[in-house]
């Protein structure tokens, strides 16, 4: 077919609608935004999750802290190298005084066969140290309790109805380093 010529079709013009490209940026940001608030909620939950357990976990150490330091009262109040006793019987809340001097003495010289029953404390018996291993920069917990001091060079006297000696009204003080 000669002389026919071939028609090619009209190529076709697609009209770029403004409209549709600007509402793709649109849902582009409002994805954008909704990532970044999701994000800012979750570090913010992080953050106030992290500070609850914090709080929590110190509360915790404060509580076994303060057990500890209780703990560690009850044991220097019911020491034998302190309390009072008359012929194998014990006396509650009472020291006697020559142990105390005995006992201060001897500690003083062998703190680390204390250490594992007493750790890092302080025990005063009428404001006087009687054991002292101190640890620095660490919370300080103190107990006074009360106690009876024997002393049983006072031999005029009697400390209830079978000690003779004088018992005199004291205190304990206990500081726990924890």
């Amino acid at each position: 077919m000669p002389g026919k010529v071939l028609m090619s079709r009209k190529p076709e013009i697609k009209i770029l609608n403004i409209f549709d490209s600007t509402l793709g940026q649109v849902q582009m940001f409002e994805n954008a935004g909704v990532l970044v608030v999701f994000f800012f909620l979750l570090i913010a939950g992080i953050i106030f999750y992290y500070n609850y357990q914090e709080n929590s976990i110190n509360a915790q150490l404060a509580e076994i802290s303060q057990s500890n330091a209780f703990r560690l009262a009850e044991i220097v109040f019911n020491m034998p190298e302190l309390s009072c006793s008359y012929n194998n019987a014990r006396f509650y809340s009472c020291i006697d005084k020559q142990k105390i001097e005995a006992f201060k003495n001897y500690a003083s010289k062998n703190l680390p066969e204390y250490f594992p029953l007493l750790g890092f404390s302080q025990i005063k018996v009428n404001n006087e140290i009687i054991y002292d291993y101190p640890q620095e920069n660490t919370q300080t917990l103190a107990y006074q309790l009360p106690i009876v001091v024997y002393d049983s060079t006072k031999q005029t006297k009697y400390c209830g109805d079978i000690l003779r000696g004088e018992c005199l009204p004291s205190t304990l003080e206990v500081k726990y380093y924890g």
